[in-house]
């Protein structure tokens, strides 16, 4: 196993914003056809382009050389300490050998990906203040167009060359001063830049922009939250529309066919009490269709209408063609923090059917015809607590699902607990939280499960529980693998069909990002990024102080099969 060492944060930053210590390979000039490819019968599942593996966002690989039967023979191969001590949350890109990824604190690495020798490193000098929730993280980057794109914790968009880590340009999507932040991994179409912002909990009105690749020259913007007069403003009571939150800080997904972006939206603020803001608050909540040209909205799917309990619905919608009772459908799949799982029809956004995953939940229901029924005797309200299943950091947190398009089987990472919540009366301030109330776990009673979910029939296939809640994202194989981790330091591999762990392996800290799976010469890889924190850790896991002192670096990991090494000195 090759064990690569990094300094730490404060000397880092000062060694790497100079010439980069070597250069990666020129992109390949064929990269954006090849992005439009992943997943399809053109692609071999070598490398993994986008940040859900395809514009599909299934994180499903093509690749079976490590697959259920032989997961016993898998080995660490090596592994790469960033000396960051926050929330490891990123997805890596892999281009032909070569790992893209960034770490907490906006730092941005090129690796071979089959040793893990860095070929560069870049660190950006962030202010020293910084308006963030939930930690000091970053989700990811997207690579094309001789670039690599990382958002900062300062809203700010950043381009990279992709050969040495040089700075090319970076452009202000908002400001800090006013609650703004950027933590999500930017989606790449074409020529254009997709993304979305953080900081909804500080009464900002949140967006989702479209850049020039090349140049970082802003396209269009679309506000999550419609300013009086336009569509949806009649859902907002007074001015609350300028504080209405909705922010937008997972990653897009992607329809080449008909140049649709589909985006999933977070909480209106104040979070906890709607006292401030009558009406149904769109566009929170919602599943939203853009025209990737305009960004003009084709249509939306609201979750929870004028949600008072932090249910973001800020997740990655994946697109698949199904047949559902009989019909062919092109849909829109997702699960979302509420603790139902959807299906949506993606021509026009209408509702298909839902399925509850999380094993308790009181704040309403879904009706049969899409329509939501909200308990309002759950409202927060001042002097006492109120308790609401699944709590706010959801049934599902933003860690995404994988789908299996061989088992037509969606995999879901849940989270069981609650949350009590209570109004309290606070004034809005830039730059500063607004909740509009207090919010904490119940404790001592949080578990977690994987399901597995078979869509054309929304039937569940299998559910494994795990002791924790899981916060760490889902990859699939078709090797028939189900690939995740837990907050107790534990990577699983899953049998597809049962539902079995078939693995695990134990690391140095919880998992909070989401694995991938790749090829160098011949030889198939799994990565997945270890370090635990962000805003479920700020929680303690929903009451369970055994995990308060899990060590918090950032280590990459990456595996291979044991008997399969002679490939790699080919």
């Amino acid at each position: 196993m090759r064990i690569i060492f990094l300094l730490p944060l404060l000397f880092a930053i000062f060694l790497s914003v100079g010439p980069a210590a070597a250069e990666a390979p020129p992109l390949p000039s064929d990269l954006e056809a090849r992005q439009i490819a992943a997943g399809s019968a053109q692609d071999d599942g070598s490398n993994w382009l986008l940040y859900g593996g395809s514009y599909k966002a299934w994180r499903y690989s093509l690749l079976d050389e490590i697959n259920k039967n032989n997961v016993k023979d898998l080995e660490l191969v090596w592994t790469l300490a960033t000396g960051m001590h926050d929330a490891f949350e990123a997805s890596p890109i892999v281009v032909d050998g070569v790992m893209y990824f960034s770490t907490s604190w906006n730092h941005v690495y090129a690796v071979e990906a089959a040793t893990g020798t860095v070929l560069w490193h870049y660190a950006y000098e962030l202010p020293a203040s910084l308006p963030l929730c939930c930690g000091a993280v970053n989700r990811g980057v997207a690579v094309g167009r001789g670039k690599v794109y990382m958002a900062a914790l300062d809203a700010t968009l950043l381009a990279l060359d992709a050969r040495t880590g040089d700075l090319v340009w970076k452009e202000a999507m908002a400001l800090p001063k006013d609650g703004y932040s950027a933590t999500i991994a930017p989606q790449i179409i074409g020529n254009k830049i997709v993304l979305g912002n953080s900081g909804g909990d500080f009464g900002t009105r949140g967006f989702v922009d479209a850049y020039d690749a090349d140049t970082g020259v802003r396209l269009w913007r679309f506000w999550t939250v419609p300013a009086p007069g336009e569509p949806g403003s009649e859902t907002w009571s007074g001015d609350s529309w300028k504080t209405g939150g909705g922010p937008a800080w997972m990653t897009p997904t992607y329809e080449p066919e008909t140049h649709t972006i589909y985006v999933g939206t977070g909480n209106p603020g104040p979070d906890i009490t709607g006292e401030s803001r009558q009406g149904d608050n769109l566009y929170t909540e919602c599943i939203v269709a853009l025209d990737a040209e305009t960004g003009a909205r084709k249509w939306h799917y609201q979750t929870v209408p004028h949600d008072v309990w932090d249910l973001d619905n800020v997740t990655e919608p994946l697109i698949a063609d199904l047949t559902i009772d009989g019909k062919a459908r092109k849909v829109v799949l997702f699960a979302s923090k509420n603790g139902y799982f959807y299906v949506l029809d993606r021509t026009d956004g209408a509702f298909i059917y839902a399925v509850q995953f999380v094993h308790k939940l009181d704040w309403g229901r879904v009706n049969a015809d899409g329509t939501v029924t909200l308990d309002k005797s759950k409202f927060p309200v001042k002097d006492k607590w109120t308790t609401v299943y699944p709590g706010a950091a959801g049934g599902k947190e933003w860690c995404p699902v994988a789908y299996d398009p061989q088992r037509k089987r969606v995999f879901i990472p849940v989270i069981e607990n609650g949350h009590r919540h209570k109004v309290i009366e606070q004034e809005f301030r830039p730059g500063l939280l607004y909740w509009g109330g207090v919010s904490e776990p119940v404790p001592n009673e949080a578990y977690g499960h994987i399901m597995a979910i078979d869509v054309e029939t929304g039937n569940i296939a299998w559910d494994t529980e795990t002791e924790f809640p899981v916060v760490a994202g889902v990859t699939c194989t078709a090797g028939g693998l189900v690939i995740t981790g837990t907050p107790d330091q534990k990577m699983l591999f899953l049998d597809a069909d049962t539902g079995n762990v078939l693995r695990t392996f134990t690391a140095a800290s919880g998992w909070h990002s989401a694995p991938v799976t790749f090829k160098v010469n011949g030889r198939q890889y799994i990565a997945f990024a270890n370090g635990w924190g962000g805003w479920v850790a700020g929680f303690d896991l929903m009451g369970t102080p055994e995990l308060e002192d899990l060590p918090r670096d950032n280590v990459m990991y990456v595996f291979a099969r044991k008997d399969n090494k002679a490939k790699e000195k080919k």
